[in-house]
């Protein structure tokens, strides 16, 4: 207790000094976003090691919405199987099939977080609050995103009616692959309205 200065005593049981709060700031875990896998999952490479894929000065720095708690600086990291060429991200995997030049994109059901824009991660107790207001409250995404930003927004994190659109269906595609025993899959980089 002395030694930490968690005491307010001396070791002589005199009073030495009122403690002061522990600023909770300056003990905040750094937050990172990084695939649920650390072994490629396909069947020719099982279980061979992902190699990061990011060059460490190229890190994304982005927000993340843990519920309704905003964390800024967080990093997202992505890996690489340099056997097969998958790549690993922390929402998706993807690869380009035997015999084609179009690389394909698998919606995993199990992840943690999901990217709804460029800067703007979220997790899943978010994305599937926008999807249970939509269906049970019958709101449309501009009512949420008013709702959210009117009840937890920053003046630094306001989120956009696309973004809430972002969260609902890729929230909606998992929910229902995971009903099915499947995961999602398609064509990468598709837009939001091709994929749902």
């Amino acid at each position: 207790m002395l030694l930490l200065s968690l005491s307010p005593y001396k070791s002589n049981g005199k009073f030495h000094r009122k403690i002061t709060t522990i600023s909770q700031e300056s003990i905040i875990p750094v937050q990172l976003i990084c695939p649920p896998n650390m072994t490629c999952t396909t069947v020719s490479c099982r279980p061979y090691h992902i190699s990061q894929r990011t060059r460490l000065r190229d890190i994304p720095e982005v927000t993340l919405i843990k519920g309704s708690t905003i964390h800024n600086k967080v990093y997202v990291l992505s890996g690489e199987c340099t056997r097969c060429n998958t790549h690993y991200h922390a929402d998706h995997e993807s690869y380009t099939p035997v015999n084609t030049t179009n690389p394909h994109e698998v919606f995993l059901n199990s992840v943690y977080y999901l990217k709804i824009s460029t800067s703007l991660w979220v997790d899943r107790l978010f994305s599937n609050s926008v999807l249970s207001s939509m269906y049970n409250f019958h709101a449309s995404a501009s009512a949420y995103t008013r709702f959210w930003n009117d009840s937890f927004g920053t003046p630094s994190c306001q989120v956009t009616r696309r973004q809430i659109w972002q969260a609902f269906v890729q929230e909606s595609i998992r929910s229902i692959a995971k009903m099915s025993n499947m995961d999602f899959e398609a064509t990468q980089n598709l837009a939001i309205d091709d994929v749902g």
